[in-house]
Parts: C-alpha cells; sequence; structure tokens
C-alpha cells in the first residue's frame, strides 16, 4: 500500500459507484450460472440445480481462500457427500473443468493483445506466455484421460482408472463441446464483472466510466488471477493478487497510486461478495438433513 495506508484502500471501497458495483454483481452471478451449467453437463445432469448451486458458490468461496486454488477440491468433497455422485463422477467434472478453464483463457489472452496492441511493454512476453499455456492445456486435455489411467496403473488406484472412464464417456456423450462453451461464458462474465466493479472503483478517483477498455481490463485482471494460482499466494491471495494487478494496470494507462488503490479495492469487494454469498450457501448445505420418523401404531388395548 505504500504512502496509501488501509483508510485509503476502506475510502475506496465505501465510495465505490454503486450503479456499476451491482451491475458487476448481477453479472458474478450470471458466472453462477453459467458455472452451474457446466458442472451439470458434466456430471450428466445427476445433482440438482439447486444443491449444485449451492456448491458452486461455496467451491467460489474456498477457492479464493485457499492458496493455489487448492480450495477447489472442496467442490470434491461437497458433491460426493451432499449430493451423492460417485467419486470418479466428481474428479472427472473436477479436472475437465480446471483443465477447460485454461483452455479458454489463453486464446482469450491473445485476442486482448491483439485488440490492444502488441506495442505495451509488455505484450511479447504476455504473447508468448499465452501460446505456451494453450499448447500446454490442449495437450492436457488430450492427455488426461490416458494420465489418470496411467496413474491408476501405477499407483494401483481403480478410483483414477474409473476417472478416466467418466472423462472419456463425456467426450461419448457430447457433452464437451458445450461444456468447452460454457467454459467461455464463464471466463467473459468472471472477467465482466471484474470491469465493471474496477470501473466503479475508479470514477470516484476522477477516472471516467469506460475510459480504461474491456480488453485491457482484461489483461490486468488476467495477470492479477493467474498470480492466484501460485503456490506463493497467501490467503485470499492478498498481496500477490494486488501486486500483479498493478504491475499490469501501471502498463495500461494507470498512475502507480490509481492502480495500488484501485486493486485492493476490487479485490476486497469480490472477496466480500464471494466469502458473504459462500458462507450462507455453505450454512443451508451444512444444516441437518430431517429424517421422517416412522409413526408406530399405538398397541392394542385389551
Amino acid at each position: 500500500l505504500g504512502d496509501l495506508g488501509i483508510g485509503a484502500v476502506v475510502d475506496a471501497v465505501r465510495g465505490a459507484w454503486l450503479p456499476g458495483l451491482a451491475l458487476g454483481v448481477a453479472v458474478f452471478w450470471l458466472m453462477i450460472a453459467l458455472r452451474v451449467m457446466r458442472y451439470r453437463a458434466l456430471l450428466h445432469e445427476r445433482v440438482s440445480l439447486g444443491a449444485l448451486t449451492l456448491i458452486t458458490i461455496v467451491r467460489g468461496m474456498v477457492a479464493d481462500l485457499l492458496p493455489a486454488r487448492i480450495g477447489t477440491l472442496v467442490y470434491v468433497w461437497l458433491v460426493t457427500t451432499r449430493a451423492a455422485v460417485p467419486l470418479p463422477d466428481a474428479l472427472s467434472s473436477f479436472f475437465l473443468a480446471l483443465v477447460l478453464d485454461m483452455v479458454v483463457i489463453a486464446p482469450m489472452l491473445l485476442l486482448a493483445l491483439v485488440v490492444v496492441g502488441f506495442g505495451i511493454e509488455v505484450g511479447g512476453t504476455l504473447a508468448v506466455l499465452a501460446a505456451a499455456l494453450l499448447a500446454v492445456s490442449v495437450l492436457a486435455l488430450m492427455l488426461l484421460a490416458p494420465a489418470l489411467r496411467l496413474a491408476g496403473r501405477v499407483l494401483g488406484a481403480p478410483t483414477l482408472t474409473e476417472t478416466a472412464g467418466q472423462v472419456v464417456e463425456v467426450h461419448h456423450r457430447g457433452d464437451l463441446i458445450p461444456a468447452v462453451l460454457l467454459s467461455c461464458g464463464v471466463r467473459i462474465t468472471k472477467f465482466g464483472a471484474h470491469y465493471l466493479i474496477l470501473q466503479s472503483v475508479l470514477v470516484p478517483q476522477g477516472v471516467p466510466w469506460g475510459s480504461l477498455g474491456f480488453f485491457e481490463s482484461f489483461l490486468g485482471v488476467a495477470g492479477a488471477e493467474l498470480s492466484a494460482m501460485l503456490p506463493v499466494s497467501g490467503l485470499g491471495a492478498f498481496g500477490t493478487w494486488e501486486a500483479a494487478f498493478a504491475l499490469g494496470f501501471t502498463h495500461l494507462g494507470l498512475t502507480q497510486d490509481q492502480a495500488v488503490l484501485s486493486g485492493f479495492a476490487t479485490h476486497v469487494l469480490t472477496q466480500l461478495h464471494d466469502y458473504g454469498l459462500g458462507a450462507l450457501a455453505l450454512l443451508v448445505l451444512m444444516r441437518p438433513r430431517r429424517t421422517r420418523a416412522t409413526a408406530r401404531p399405538p398397541d392394542a388395548m385389551g
């Protein structure tokens, strides 16, 4: 934070432009709906929409809370324990969603670089990284089932072998293409929500609404989001997220103070939304299940 101080972040959060903030929250909810639809396709619609929505919201909360996105594994635990999905099916949907997120973000990064222009200081480096990410993620998608099958044999883990079979089954059912399209929607709405919330934070700082383009914002936020996947990120990715955010946006036209302050404020607002919504969803999911007591007929008299 440097010379800005925590008070400046609090003021930026409290002073965010409410209409833009509300629009950003609405787009976040659209992202959640698309993510639920993707999991539902990967699970072949075997989980109710209500239960899967709650599980997806909790997954989003814990993913942001723990370093390197390992919190996303809570999805596997919840979908098996609260929705009675077999473990191989849960694992296959988890691995496919993870790989598809990487598959779709790389072309989006390249498109953003084309629109913004490779002339930005780090444009060439970003292009190389995006191309490498695309190649690695597509290869990971192609080799996911064989890799799981091999791991199952080497480790003597039948569950991994069954998971590989479920990955192949998703291909055979024709659910992979819809999952790819839904993954594109998830990425677009996620970065769109960040864009709207960032704009809402910048307006009180004297930056006119819309002066920062969507693709410029995409590049800056994408760098921050990818940094949160690193093992060095702390709880809630605080610190690494803001550092990557500030580095990106100082190259995209914001002053250093604007980039640092808006990075912290945007992150705080998104985390407050995720943690608040996630905590409510977790309370509903973890409530004791009601069991109907079987009525016993009264003893016969006389």
